[in-house]
């Protein structure tokens, strides 16, 4: 996705305060007509436009941006070929950026929820809980862990799921089946850079 336009990375000091710049540390964000920038000309920071994919970003979206890092899910993004679509908007570096909830698995098996936290994402700190059908985090800090508690037909335990989160990878198992065949097969699995899993496959003798 691209911006169309580009928010101004600086505010004449006239506008509005909403924020402290999250960049810099004697600049303040005010609204500009077109954007919410910092008054600091020596920032970086590049501020966040006002309306993004035919979306008008509102004070109180903005300020939670540049606050907690991270929007609420927004629902009613338009891209470039008119579809509707949901994002976070983030702080990356000195740009706000898309991040895009994971994908629902609308036949994944759902499984009864224990209370508490399974582990800590070694990346954000985030907490990571049960949900009927994925271990996640249960805050909007950028952890991106969301992990199936049914993977290729097997139950990831709680503990097997707390494992492979504090060690990056757990197995390997031989009691996982394939989705095209039924047949099973035995790997690990691994969290990849960006949080995702993985398989692991035995080399072959």
């Amino acid at each position: 996705l691209k911006f169309e336009g580009q928010a101004s990375n600086s505010s004449d000091g006239s506008g509005n305060e909403i924020a402290n710049c999250p960049k810099c540390d004697h600049g303040t964000i005010r609204e500009t007509p077109s954007s919410y920038a910092c008054d600091n000309d020596d920032c970086k920071f590049r501020g966040i436009s006002k309306e993004m994919c035919k979306r008008e970003i509102s004070v109180d979206e903005a300020k939670k941006i540049l606050t907690d890092g991270k929007s609420e899910l927004i629902e009613d993004f338009i891209s470039k070929r008119g579809k509707p679509f949901s994002a976070y908007l983030i702080l990356d570096g000195n740009k706000i950026s898309y991040e895009f909830p994971p994908r629902k698995a609308p036949d994944a098996k759902k499984f009864p929820v224990v209370a508490g936290v399974v582990a800590i994402c070694p990346t954000t700190n985030a907490e990571i809980i049960e949900t009927e059908t994925h271990y996640t985090a249960n805050n909007k800090s950028g952890c991106k862990i969301h992990i199936l508690r049914e993977i290729s037909g097997r139950e990831i335990t709680r503990e097997e799921a707390r494992q492979l989160i504090e060690t990056n990878s757990i197995g390997p198992f031989q009691d996982f089946k394939s989705k095209k065949t039924g047949n099973p097969f035995a790997a690990s699995l691994y969290l990849k850079k960006n949080q995702s899993i993985g398989y692991r496959f035995a080399k072959k003798e």
